[in-house]
């Protein structure tokens, strides 16, 4: 593996921020074999923030005094390796929904930590900016990230948007598709892994206290075979 993440007895990995009702889960699947290959969790900001907030507090706390609605995107696994155009394809698809459901929520801004070598990817086919400096994180055993952040109706309204974002903005997801998401309730996570693992590796201290996760049941995007 990548070496970013430890194994755990749980055999799971995410983040306290993550277990909230307003998460959404977009997965993909192959449309031959319904193998999942790629994930993203779309983490609207809460009272006891994001998991960004652990090395950029004072950035991200700047953009909320201005009234800016935050969603981080993260959690994010893609496996497509046949091509780089179906890597690249999968992505824009993955972002898609992640615009959208922002869009949804009446978010502003949509905040990334990534490694410094994708920062081009990202500014270059989406429109994300730099909002502050390089810096290590621990979620990530300490490697390098670097925040950036899209802002969503800013970026959407250029008239002639670089290629990802041209892609989101002439395929739209309706609102009413998000709809297909269900709800873990609280007592239903009740000694669940999830509350173990997050209790075990995040709040030792106290039980989770987040009212529940909401996941999409079906596809969120369907892939070309691999």
């Amino acid at each position: 593996g990548s070496g970013l993440i430890s194994p755990t007895p749980f055999g799971i990995h995410t983040s306290p921020h993550a277990i909230h009702t307003d998460t959404c889960v977009v997965f993909g699947q192959c449309s031959n074999t319904r193998r999942l290959t790629s994930t993203m969790t779309l983490i609207p900001d809460a009272a006891d923030g994001l998991s960004l907030d652990s090395v950029y507090h004072r950035e991200l706390g700047s953009l909320r005094r201005k009234g800016r609605k935050l969603m981080e995107v993260g959690l994010l696994v893609a496996e497509c390796r046949a091509t780089v155009s179906r890597d690249i394809t999968a992505l824009f698809e993955l972002m898609k929904w992640g615009v959208y459901y922002g869009l949804h929520l009446g978010i502003n801004d949509i905040v990334i930590g990534v490694h410094p070598r994708h920062v081009r990817f990202y500014t270059r086919w989406f429109s994300f900016e730099q909002f502050a400096p390089e810096r290590t994180y621990p979620v990530v055993r300490n490697r390098p990230v670097v925040p950036l952040r899209l802002s969503l109706k800013e970026k959407l309204a250029v008239d002639l948007p670089p290629r990802g974002l041209r892609h989101v903005r002439d395929n739209p997801v309706a609102a009413d598709a998000f709809g297909r998401r269900y709800s873990l309730r609280h007592q239903e996570l009740t000694d669940s892994s999830i509350e173990r693992f997050i209790n075990a590796h995040h709040r030792p201290d106290r039980s989770l206290r987040r009212p529940g996760v909401h996941v999409l049941p079906q596809p969120a995007l369907v892939l070309q075979p691999i």
